[in-house]
């Protein structure tokens, strides 16, 4: 099971109409069951989210559960985080953030 996030969860009925339709950037969080990398990186997203000046979203799924939605955008290691701008990815960070990584990769995001 992948860890409790307090950042609302997506599952494969959701997601496109939370990401592909949104017209701010969203960052979504892809978790793995049994992932100490991705319990991690949850508070420390959560703690750069709550910080945001700006139209943004973020949301989890754990692409465990849902691996076809993980399969569309190629993820392949937890975690894994996408920036989704007009439905499209334009940033990936795969694996646990280095510290300040999300604050620059959000500024740049909401630019």
């Amino acid at each position: 099971m992948a860890p409790a996030c307090n950042i609302p969860q997506l599952d494969e009925a959701t997601f496109e109409d939370a990401i592909l339709a949104s017209p701010f950037p969203v960052f979504v969080h892809f978790a793995g069951r049994d992932c100490e990398g991705c319990e991690l990186a949850m508070p420390c997203l959560a703690e750069v989210m709550g910080q945001v000046r700006g139209p943004v979203k973020c949301f989890c799924i754990d692409g465990t559960k849902h691996p076809v939605v993980a399969a569309r955008y190629r993820v392949a290691q937890y975690p894994t985080i996408l920036v989704f701008r007009e439905g499209r990815v334009t940033r990936r960070l795969v694996g646990y953030p280095l510290p300040g990584e999300l604050e620059v990769i959000l500024r740049t995001a909401v630019a």
